[in-house]
């Protein structure tokens, strides 16, 4: 995996410990932590940021400035765990944010960077979890769309239906058809439709 200047800067030991890391949680509780030494430390401050994450997406009311705080504090915690998420968490987290119409830059390029790099681990539901999440936030990422979509393209039962319609209208909405993946996906649609197979047209 390629080390980006996001995920030196969010990883390393100094940023736990940093104003940015030691900020105000939910409900005015400092959240003062050292950085973890072990996969279960780990572990367990993840489940706790991931579930608040998700509460979050969910809750309504409160004013703007608690509103983006709080979001704060959760994209804090994303960016400090995300190479520890699996696939799974990987995907939820993406929607917990694009639910809430919440566009961090930073904690969606670290999501996208560990999905690129897990993309074979990820299940169907996932994946796309994963693309409408982006789609919906409107965030273009190529490598990423490439990656879970070629990790979809190796299914031994081939996309169909809603499944297939759901990814072209992620890529469609970002105006990614220029993607290797998006010919791939138009040639498997008409399979399906029964129409003989044609070129990509820009």
């Amino acid at each position: 995996m390629v080390t980006s200047f996001f995920a030196r800067t969010c990883r390393h030991p100094a940023y736990y410990l940093s104003g940015s890391w030691n900020n105000w949680g939910p409900g005015g509780i400092a959240m003062i932590e050292e950085a973890p030494e072990s996969q279960g430390m780990w572990n367990g401050i993840y489940e706790a940021g991931f579930a608040h994450c998700q509460s979050l997406a969910r809750a309504s009311g409160g004013s703007e400035s608690t509103r983006e705080a709080n979001w704060k504090w959760a994209g804090d915690r994303a960016c400090k765990l995300a190479d520890t998420m699996k696939a799974e968490d990987l995907a939820r987290c993406a929607g917990a944010f694009a639910s809430a119409e919440q566009r961090d830059f930073r904690v969606l390029f670290l999501l996208a960077e560990e999905a690129i790099a897990k993309a074979p681990s990820f299940e169907v539901a996932e994946a796309v979890q994963m693309l409408e999440a982006y789609a919906a936030l409107n965030v273009r990422n190529e490598h990423l769309f490439e990656a879970l979509t070629k990790r979809l393209l190796t299914e031994e039962q081939p996309m169909a239906g809603e499944v297939l319609q759901r990814v072209l209208l992620a890529h469609r909405s970002l105006k990614l058809m220029e993607l290797s993946t998006y010919a791939a996906l138009e040639d498997l649609q008409s399979r399906h439709d029964g129409r003989p197979m044609t070129e990509n047209c820009p």
